[in-house]
């Protein structure tokens, strides 16, 4: 849905800034959100509206925006309200501090801006990564809304519409959230998911009075979570005000030239709040809406109907695909090299196992991958030796346009 846009206050390359914020969630600790003073605000900004002494010319600026209709995750270009005074948004509304801790090793991809922007299959192939498959942001897209122009507004890959069909497609286990219930239910089943190591996806809103326009119904912008901090144990699924909500926003919010910032963090009272009140000047760049209209999906696993295939997980060398794609365009961009490391977990001593890749997400199987394999010609990309240790890593290049999947099973299974 969204496009990325010049929204990132050069404040956060400042000494001050960087004092203050972690950069990544594997390196944050716990902290409680602290504001620094700008020197050209007039107060101190904080998590409610405060009041710039540019505010006038602002709200001006903020006019004209709302004018020009965002579709779905898009956002103004090249339009740093924040380096212009207007607001320092948070890195989290983090206000207590948390003893435990569960993050899922899903690092933060950079998705494309064209198009109406490529973050739900962004998202997708963060979930996919996890589970041991690669595919570019053209390539989600083309399975999400097969035959439709990616230049159309209706090819995006969106929660609430065509977001199980395509988690089916791409071979991967995902069960949608069941509208309905309200958002702390829907945070309580985020958080269960997290905690037992399960990526799930949500749809977010952005504040408008940072990206401009009045936004939509039910979210603006869809994001991987990647963790859950908690003052409980991390076998308690409950939802609890206090904890903690962490997720990748795919770089959507930074400016040209500036690395984006992607990890965000909130606690979950603090999180939600209704469209107008998401769209608060002063506030978090993002929020969870307050009621029964939230949208995500949890992915479980890849499809094995006989529960055969290990653990794999894949890390890309590169977090994004250049050049990106061309906004109104059709025509995927020219690849680049892309290094994937494969790694195979839970083998056990004296089994072989076969590792196997494939190139077409089409002609992936669902279970008897051996039998499969024997029945196409398809020889095992590596054969691996138990008995070599529990884990297995090997690297693999690739083109950024390529599908790269890899089902690892013993070398005695169906």
């Amino acid at each position: 849905m969204s496009d990325n846009t010049s929204i990132h206050n050069n404040y956060y390359s400042s000494p001050v800034y960087q004092n203050m914020a972690p950069s990544a969630p594997e390196e944050v600790s716990h902290y409680q959100r602290m504001v620094p003073t700008a020197p050209y605000l007039d107060t101190q900004i904080s998590g409610v509206s405060d009041t710039c002494c540019c505010m006038p010319f602002f709200d001006t600026i903020l006019k004209i925006f709302g004018a020009i209709k965002r579709f779905f995750c898009r956002a103004p270009k090249n339009t740093n309200l924040k380096a212009m005074g207007m607001m320092i948004a948070d890195t989290a509304y983090v206000q207590t501090v948390s003893h435990n801790t569960k993050v899922n090793p899903i690092p933060p991809r950079l998705q494309w801006n064209a198009n109406y922007g490529y973050c739900g299959e962004t998202s997708f192939i963060s979930a996919g990564l996890y589970y041991g498959q690669y595919i570019s942001q053209y390539t989600a897209r083309s399975i999400a809304s097969p035959g439709k122009n990616q230049s159309k507004e209706g090819s995006q890959l969106l929660l609430g519409v065509n977001d199980a069909k395509a988690a089916a497609a791409m071979h991967l286990k995902a069960t949608p959230w069941t509208k309905g219930q309200n958002s702390q239910d829907f945070l309580a089943w985020v958080k269960a998911n997290v905690l037992q190591g399960q990526p799930v996806v949500i749809g977010v809103y952005e504040n408008m009075s940072i990206f401009g326009d009045d936004g939509e119904d039910g979210y603006d912008h869809i994001v991987p979570v990647t963790g859950i901090d908690t003052n409980h144990d991390l076998t308690d699924f409950k939802y609890y005000g206090d904890d903690t909500i962490r997720f990748s926003d795919n770089g959507l919010y930074g400016d040209d030239g500036v690395p984006p910032q992607y990890n965000f963090q909130y606690n979950f009272d603090a999180f939600q709040a209704s469209r107008n009140g998401a769209n608060k000047r002063g506030g978090a760049v993002y929020y969870l809406a307050n009621d029964d209209k939230n949208y995500g999906i949890a992915f479980s696993g890849v499809m094995d109907k006989n529960g055969d295939t290990l653990p794999v997980r894949l890390t890309v060398d590169k977090n994004s695909e250049m050049p990106e794609m061309k906004d109104k365009s059709n025509t995927a961009p020219a690849p680049e090299n892309l290094t994937l490391t494969v790694t195979v977990s839970k083998l056990a001593p004296s089994t072989t196992y076969n590792l196997y890749k494939y190139s077409d997400m089409s002609k992936v199987p669902d279970g008897d991958f051996n039998a499969y394999a024997k029945s196409h010609g398809i020889a095992p990309f590596k054969v691996i030796n138990g008995s070599d240790g529990a884990t297995f890593t090997m690297q693999d290049k690739i083109l950024s346009s390529d599908t790269a999947v890899y089902r690892a099973v013993k070398t005695t299974a169906p």
